[in-house]
């Protein structure tokens, strides 16, 4: 298991943090590429699927 701060991530060039359940927005980002940490709880998986139904991002890595 990793654990960064945002701090250690704006040095890793990584810009953006968003919570699957955060509501989204129409806004497709497809010139990103998605990190998700995530829990593999039934309501977890379900907003991934979400996600990915109707993806925002260029590309996703998912990550447990």
């Amino acid at each position: 298991s990793m654990a960064f701060s945002q701090s250690d991530m704006l040095q890793r060039e990584v810009y953006l943090f968003e919570r699957l359940d955060s509501g989204r927005s129409n806004e497709r980002m497809k010139n990103l590429k998605c990190i998700v940490f995530i829990r593999p709880t039934k309501q977890n998986i379900q907003l991934l699927a979400d996600e990915l139904r109707s993806p925002k991002y260029g590309a996703y890595f998912i990550c447990k």
